[in-house]
């Protein structure tokens, strides 16, 4: 799917996916927090969501990776393909802004995010869709989903970055896999009703690309890649006028041209 997959409200490599680089995919960041689990004595960095720089200092997510984050325990990474590698850029986060009427449930909509980053780091960067792009969102559109997340449901991280292709559902569709739970306050489903292709654990805030545009955020969904339960994605469209006042002007130059 393109989803949290798992359960509604956690995070969530890509079910049926194949092996990537982040040279295809130089705006795909890995979104790193300063975690202490349990059994650790210390906090370590680690992969927690996906993220896409759409400025130079600009990253988008989902508002579900970041509830109560303290930006100096955030941090991205660019050009790091296996996330146990230290390959790549690190950049820490400098403020985050979150949907203000996100309320914790990635089922209810709103789950978009925008991370500020204390430098900027270098091009290109993808363009957030807008109210022209109608026809990103078409029944039946293809689409590119990556990300460093499991591969099967309650797996573990894959930490290499996979990437696969996935569909648009219409509403109709979308409605059938979900009647109870409808996506609504801008969200929309992705993936094939036979199942097997799909975000899950560690993909959530992660990108759907199509022709060359963030048109979705990773949000969730049930399972990863089951039958009849499609990946359910924030619309970024929706949300573009609230996400541009947030992201300000980037240079045309250094976007990724449609098409």
């Amino acid at each position: 799917m393109a989803s949290m997959a798992l359960t509604t409200g956690t995070a969530q490599a890509i079910v049926g996916g194949n092996p990537a680089s982040t040279k295809d995919f130089p705006w795909l960041l890995s979104f790193e927090q300063l975690i202490q689990r349990s059994d650790d004595t210390v906090a370590s960095w680690a992969h927690e969501c996906g993220a896409t720089l759409v400025g130079p200092n600009k990253a988008l997510t989902a508002a579900h990776c970041v509830p109560g984050l303290i930006p100096d325990r955030a941090r991205v990474v660019q050009g790091r393909d296996k996330t146990s590698s230290r390959d790549g850029k690190t950049v820490k986060v400098d403020s985050i802004w979150s949907h203000p009427e996100f309320d914790g449930i990635p089922a209810n909509g709103n789950d978009v995010a925008v991370l500020t980053l204390r430098e900027s780091l270098p091009g290109p960067y993808l363009t957030i869709a807008s109210a022209d792009d109608a026809d990103l969102y078409t029944s039946g559109q293809q689409a590119t989903i990556a990300g460093w997340g499991a591969v099967r449901s309650n797996g573990r991280l894959s930490g290499q970055l996979r990437a696969a292709q996935v569909s648009v559902y219409s509403e109709e569709a979308c409605a059938e896999d979900y009647p109870t739970d409808e996506p609504r306050n801008g969200q929309f489903c992705a993936g094939f009703p036979e199942g097997g292709v799909d975000t899950c654990q560690g993909d959530s805030g992660g990108p759907f690309i199509v022709d060359g545009k963030v048109a979705g955020v990773v949000s969730w969904g049930n399972g990863c890649a089951d039958h009849g339960s499609a990946g359910v994605y924030a619309n970024v469209a929706t949300y573009a006028p609230l996400l541009r006042h947030q992201i300000g002007d980037v240079p045309a130059e250094e976007t990724v041209r449609a098409g």
